[in-house]
């Protein structure tokens, strides 16, 4: 089953912003700061901020013998459930299978390790604002940069939202805490951006919330995220997964 999430973004991060801007902890000057007030509610209301997920069991390693194709493959036996019902997952040290597609990734593996069930989503937060970083391109290169910057703070607080959202989901009626892994997405560590089309294939993501990829699998809209997120009893219990961020640098779940 694919589920579907959406949720408005009334506010931005102005530190989040300043990150994505370059300006290293530094605060903006007057006119900077101007310009990013008479930006900000056109960029608000052009998101419209979906997500879709999947959630699936994790089996444990001894369900690897029988699997036979290879990560990244579009036309994996995974693909082809698209509405993603009750996929298994075994996994071993480096190695993760989903109905029958193999995932070659130590650091994906060890993101799972321990793990009952993981989910599999996809978030955007549209196409429109990227018509409208595109329409200031020719015209003022600087807010360009400054839509291109909210465009990431956006998607990120999304997420972040979507996944206080889940772990309220998966919680629900449940005496014991169900914690949620950090999300962790192709292109990670050592898993590879070629999975992109198969894990998108799992959530139905072009028809559910018009999710895309271009040639070199990059997502279209360009303000999207995928990613896998592991559900267990132990693991990270902070919501807003950047690591960067966190000063719990012993962490087991630390990317």
């Amino acid at each position: 089953m694919v589920y579907t999430y959406s949720a408005k973004i009334d506010a931005l991060s102005d530190i989040q912003i300043n990150r994505y801007l370059g300006l290293n902890g530094n605060k903006p000057d007057e006119a900077l700061q101007d310009l990013i007030g008479q930006l900000m509610p056109t960029f608000l209301n052009s998101l419209s901020c979906a997500a879709c997920y999947t959630i699936c069991d994790i089996e444990r390693p001894s369900t690897l013998a029988g699997s036979s194709d290879s990560a990244g493959s579009s036309d994996s036996a995974g693909s082809s459930d698209s509405a993603g019902h009750s996929n298994s997952i075994g996994h071993s040290d480096s190695t993760i299978s989903i109905s029958g597609t193999e995932i070659n990734s130590t650091h994906l593996a060890k993101n799972l390790n321990g793990c009952d069930s993981v989910v599999i989503m996809c978030a955007t937060i549209g196409v429109a604002q990227e018509q409208l970083k595109r329409g200031y391109l020719a015209k003022s290169p600087a807010s360009a940069l400054i839509l291109d910057a909210m465009g990431t703070v956006a998607i990120e607080t999304f997420a972040d939202r979507f996944c206080k959202f889940l772990s309220m989901e998966i919680n629900k009626g449940k005496f014991t805490k169900k914690n949620l892994r950090p999300r962790f997405s192709p292109g990670y560590g050592d898993l590879d951006i070629s999975l992109q089309p198969w894990l998108l294939s799992m959530v139905d993501a072009h028809r559910k919330i018009g999710v895309g990829l271009t040639e070199g699998g990059l997502m279209i809209p360009q303000k999207s995220i995928s990613a896998f997120i592991g559900i267990s009893e132990t693991g990270c219990e902070n919501t807003v997964h950047n690591c960067e961020l966190c000063d719990k640098t012993n962490c087991a779940f630390r990317l």
